[in-house]
Formats: C-alpha cells, sequence, structure tokens
C-alpha cells in the first residue's frame, strides 16, 4: 500500500477538466501525482445509463456534484442528488445507475480490512435563503 511519493510539480497542483469524460474515471493516484493513498475520479452518466464496479482494496466515497444518481449496495438503495454523499466500505459491489443524467465525485484510498461492513448516507440540507441576506421589507 505504501507508494513512492513523487515530487510534487507546479503543473500538477491542480487537476483541471475532470468533468470532461464520461463513465467512470480516475484522475488522480499514487504513482501518477504526488500522493500516497488517495485515489481520485468522477462518475458521469447519461441519462438510462449505468454502471457496476467493485470497490476491491479501497474504503470509498460517493459525492454528488450534479443531477441525481440511484446508487445500490449490498442490495441498499441509496438516492444522491447535489452535494449527498455516501460510504461504502472495501470489497463491495456497488451499482450507480440514472434517470437523469448525473455526476459524482469519488474518492478513495485501500485499507488492510474492513473497519466497518456498514454503507453510511448523508444528506445535505437544503438551504432554502441565505442566512447572510437580509430578509426584504414587507411591502
Amino acid at each position: 500500500m505504501n507508494a513512492e511519493l513523487l515530487p510534487i510539480a507546479a503543473g500538477d497542483c491542480v487537476v483541471r477538466g475532470t468533468h470532461r469524460q464520461k463513465g467512470r474515471t480516475e484522475w488522480l493516484a499514487p504513482g501518477r501525482y504526488a500522493v500516497r493513498q488517495l485515489h481520485y475520479g468522477r462518475v458521469i452518466l447519461d441519462g438510462g445509463q449505468a454502471i457496476t464496479f467493485n470497490t476491491g482494496e479501497r474504503e470509498t466515497g460517493l459525492i454528488a456534484l450534479g443531477g441525481a444518481a440511484t446508487v445500490t449496495v449490498n442490495e441498499r438503495i441509496f438516492r444522491l442528488t447535489p452535494y449527498d454523499a455516501l460510504y461504502v466500505p472495501r470489497a463491495t459491489a456497488v451499482c450507480v445507475s440514472t434517470a437523469e443524467g448525473c455526476d459524482l465525485a469519488e474518492v478513495s484510498a485501500p485499507v488492510r480490512c474492513s473497519l466497518s461492513p456498514l454503507t453510511r448516507f448523508a444528506r445535505t440540507p437544503r438551504c432554502t435563503s441565505s442566512p447572510a441576506a437580509p430578509t426584504p421589507p414587507a411591502i
């Protein structure tokens, strides 16, 4: 699990254009950038598409950036909309499907054993107004 750390190069500090390729892609990984454990990618699907993968030796987080995705993990179904997050343990089958299209960030890191067999879901509260914005006077 220990990867050799590459030197940090100014041009590698920001990885741009990760939204341009559809499907499941990996953009950041040990051996390609100056990271030891972190993997970063995107799952970008058009409406009506689905993709299945296994987390393998990595624990994985999926963060919804756009659209809506239905993620099935161990026969449990989760609906992700922007800013929702899902933790998936290592060695777990994942199916991502979408009716309208979705854009998910996928972050993962290798682990030796599963610390938790549980999949965890976090729904982000939706803001209806900005607390910093003044309330307009009633007319």
